[in-house]
Formats: structure tokens, C-alpha cells, sequence
């Protein structure tokens, strides 16, 4: 399980990395890096959970399959990949709750723990704010989840413009771009 989540960090970190801040700043769908980094969470690492989990047939190899991909979304907590966190729990272990019933009560206390953990920090009724406060706390590097600082920066940007003065002279407003980044 470490070795996969370190890959998996890895690949995420990669991907992350290569997105220019114009791909964040002003969310160009069109450039390569952003969506490559958006498939490999949703189409790859999601797809890939949530398949796993809902084709064993086997209840017990079930539960053994959910445990592992939580496993892997703990080590990946703890190198501060909130992105590929994320991806393994929305993708396919919260919908165990409601689609699996009994596959979700079998979890261990500590993978469910994790997984409410995981739900309370993106929660709507939160506004984000305990996944901004984590993110805040940690120490460099970390590989975010971009879908929601791509929201919250392009909500800055338009809260804080630029300051133009009476000769046409632009002032840059440096705690827009303090935030910003």
C-alpha cells in the first residue's frame, strides 16, 4: 500500500507541477497540463476506485478492497496529496454509505473515521474551510485539489481588481496577488 500511494502521489505531484499559474489563474480549459491533471483524479484514480470496489462480487473481498483503497488515501493524507485523497474517497468509498450499506458497516472505525474526516473537510455546510485550514498548516510540498482553488481564486480575482488611478496609471493590488498565491 505505501509504495502505491507514493506512486500515486508521485504521478499527482508530476501532473500538478506542470500546470502553469495562467492554467490556474484564468482556468484556460484549453491548455494540455490542467486537463491531463483533472483526468488523471476523475477518470483515472476515481474510475479506478470506484471499479474495484463494486466489481468483487465477493462481499468479504469487498470490504478487503475498500480497506485497501482507504489505506492508500491515509498515506496519501499524510505526504499532503489532498488531490489524490480526494479522488479515492469521492470517487468511490463515500458513495459506500448509501449504495453499500453493508459494505460500509463492516469498515474498520479507523477507515470510516478517515472517510467522515475527509467529508467534513470538503463539506458544503463548512464552505471549505477546515481543507483551507489544512492546507494553510502544512509544510511544503503539497499537491492540492485544484477544482476548488480554481473557484476560490477566481473568486478573489473578481472581488479585488486593479486600482486604476485618475492618469491611467494601473496599481497592482498586492494582497489580491498575496492571496492569490
Amino acid at each position: 500500500m505505501k509504495e502505491l500511494s507514493d506512486q500515486i502521489t508521485l504521478i499527482c505531484s508530476t501532473y500538478f507541477r506542470a500546470i502553469t499559474s495562467q492554467e490556474l489563474l484564468y482556468r484556460l480549459p484549453n491548455l494540455y497540463n490542467l486537463q491531463n491533471y483533472m483526468k488523471f483524479l476523475d477518470k483515472v484514480l476515481g474510475f479506478w476506485c470506484k471499479r474495484s470496489i463494486l466489481e468483487t462480487s465477493n462481499f468479504e473481498e469487498r470490504i478487503a478492497v475498500a480497506e485497501r483503497f482507504i489505506q492508500i488515501a491515509i498515506r496519501a493524507y499524510e505526504k499532503k496529496n489532498f488531490a489524490g485523497v480526494f479522488a479515492i474517497i469521492f470517487g468511490g468509498i463515500i458513495d459506500l454509505e448509501k449504495s453499500l450499506p453493508h459494505t460500509w458497516d463492516r469498515l474498520s472505525k479507523q477507515s470510516r473515521t478517515f472517510v467522515t474526516l475527509v467529508d467534513d473537510m470538503l463539506g458544503e455546510d463548512s464552505h471549505f474551510k477546515l481543507y483551507f485550514e489544512k492546507l494553510r498548516r502544512s509544510p511544503l510540498p503539497v499537491v492540492p485539489f485544484i477544482a476548488n482553488n480554481q473557484t476560490r481564486i477566481a473568486q478573489m480575482k473578481e472581488k479585488h481588481n486593479v486600482i486604476v488611478l485618475p492618469t491611467g496609471e494601473t496599481l497592482i493590488n498586492f494582497r489580491k496577488f498575496q492571496q492569490i498565491g
